[in-house]
């Protein structure tokens, strides 16, 4: 159900079982876009924890508000059917990727070559594949239970 891309974790066919029930009976709501709402913000919290492990150059000056510490960074976003990990850090993408300046290598600013990017947010995805299962699992047995109250 669950499946782990270069980026993250998709998971398909809640947004159609959630049309599906309300074919059903129009009155089927009871409290499934809460809960799904609700596990998809405890696993996107579960990847941002898991992901702050995985960041392995050094980052942030030490006490300046400007540039904070990129674990310090790591957000969750939730919408109705989404989890997005992100960091608001101007060089997040930088630890993550790799890159340099746009003047060139020879220049000031975050140089980190592609072979050493740390992928900080790809291992957090990857190393939290089996919560994400279990959790949407969590998820369709909690729907069979409340369906057949």
């Amino acid at each position: 159900m669950a499946r782990v891309y270069d980026q993250g974790i998709v998971v398909r066919g809640f947004p159609e079982l959630l049309r599906a029930f309300q074919r059903i009976d129009p009155r089927a709501n009871f409290g499934m876009s809460y809960e799904l709402q609700r596990r998809l913000h405890n696993v996107g919290e579960h990847v941002a924890v898991a992901s702050e492990g995985f960041i392995t150059h050094a980052t942030g000056r030490h006490g300046d508000p400007a540039l904070p510490k990129l674990e310090e960074t790591v957000r969750v976003s939730v919408t109705q059917n989404r989890s997005s990990v992100y960091s608001n850090s101007p060089y997040a993408a930088v630890q993550n990727f790799g890159g340099g300046p746009r003047a060139g290598w020879t220049r000031r600013g975050p140089h980190v070559q592609r072979s050493r990017a740390s992928k900080w947010l790809n291992k957090g995805v990857a190393s939290e594949r089996a919560y994400v299962d279990a959790e949407f699992d969590g998820v369709l047995d909690w729907i069979e239970r409340e369906w057949n109250q």
